[in-house]
């Protein structure tokens, strides 16, 4: 990939694919995708970027990836800076299987 690049591990030794690429919709934006594990137990967790931006993201896409069991999760995102933001969900996150996958767009 032409702007892409791999950083593996980070902090907690998750292990993330980061790649790059020119948005199509807008030359200027550059948008960056990773997965990264969730701890269990608690409701709200900040998501560290794993490069740093020099502004706030545009956009802000994460999708709960839940292959271990039937539980259904309603989440948002809030406390968006420049080196990350908070993911909030409905219930405290029963297991620690869980990713979450994240794009942004800067």
């Amino acid at each position: 990939m032409a702007n892409g690049f791999i950083l593996s591990p980070i902090t907690n030794g998750v292990s993330v694919i980061l790649s790059g690429n020119n948005s199509s919709v807008n030359s200027s934006l550059q948008n960056y995708s990773w997965v990264t594990g969730l701890a269990s137990g608690i409701n709200t967790q900040f998501i560290s970027y794993p490069i740093a931006v020099s502004s706030l993201p545009t956009t802000i896409t994460p999708f709960l990836q839940n292959s271990i069991d039937n539980y259904i999760y309603l989440y948002n995102v809030s406390n968006i800076t420049q080196t990350g933001f908070s993911i909030n969900f409905s219930d405290n996150l029963k297991s620690t299987g869980y990713n979450l996958s994240v794009e942004i767009f800067v």
